[in-house]
């Protein structure tokens, strides 16, 4: 029941996102092709149109990501939903993970058009240059770049998973008022940052007066960069759970649709 409840949100989200990846992408091209014929106006016109709906993309996923769970699962939409033969749990993770797939597809292909339009020979050559030399010196650091790469796409994903999830917790604690939901939605991610810094704060101020910074400090590199990836998803991986469960609490035990 997940894959559909995903194909569906496939569907409804694909018809406004492809279309924008595609006039991004056709754009970008016009603009390589106007930069190459050196042809300064319409080069400009083109930057600023791949600008513009480069921000667009991203405001738009954004938009998506709150009016498809706020729509779908905290209105009057949520009669049909919540009629489903599937758990909350599957309603929420068919949201999050389209919610994230889209978010990824959307900053990759944001960079496939920047690379389109910026991208000629000798830049192309001067990159490859440069990625080779960053991985010869992680390797002379004795680094494992594999490692690193993976770690690095498991935080990323982890980061990205815990600020949707922090969306969806904020709309459903709205579930608490009746009226003026997007502004107590507002108030709660304001509280809940208000809180994590208060919070991280609190840890780094704790560690700076402690033998935990002395240990920190003797460790090598790659010890120290080991302990900030493991604090850090730590993090993600706790903040997430707590934005999933008051979610999941949200609408199992508080759900009162509009």
């Amino acid at each position: 029941m997940l894959g559909k409840l995903m194909k569906y949100e496939f569907k409804a989200t694909g018809r406004i996102f492809l279309p924008l990846f595609g006039a991004l992408l056709i754009v970008a091209v016009f603009n390589r092709i106007f930069s190459s014929l050196n042809f300064k106006i319409p080069q400009i016109i083109g930057t600023s149109i791949s600008v513009i709906m480069i921000v667009s993309i991203c405001v738009i996923a954004l938009i998506l990501t709150i009016q498809r769970f706020s729509r779908n699962l905290l209105s009057k939409e949520g009669y049909l939903m919540f009629t489903l033969p599937v758990s909350t749990d599957g309603l929420i993770w068919s949201k999050l993970l389209v919610a994230s797939i889209w978010s990824v597809i959307s900053m990759v292909a944001v960079f496939i058009a920047i690379a389109i339009m910026a991208a000629t020979g000798d830049c192309f050559q001067q990159l490859m240059n440069g990625i080779r030399e960053f991985i010869r010196c992680i390797q002379e650091g004795g680094f494992n770049m594999v490692l690193l790469m993976l770690e690095g796409i498991l935080l990323g994903i982890a980061s990205l998973f815990s600020g949707i999830l922090l969306l969806y917790a904020c709309m459903a604690l709205s579930l608490f008022v009746n009226k003026h939901r997007v502004g107590f939605a507002f108030l709660m991610y304001i509280a809940f940052s208000i809180i994590g810094q208060t919070i991280t704060s609190i840890l780094a101020t704790t560690i700076s007066f402690t033998r935990i910074e002395d240990l920190f400090t003797n460790m090598s590199s790659y010890g120290q960069i080991q302990t900030v990836f493991g604090g850090a998803f730590l993090w993600l991986l706790i903040s997430g759970g707590v934005f999933y469960i008051l979610t999941r609490y949200m609408l199992k035990n508080r759900l009162n649709l509009e």
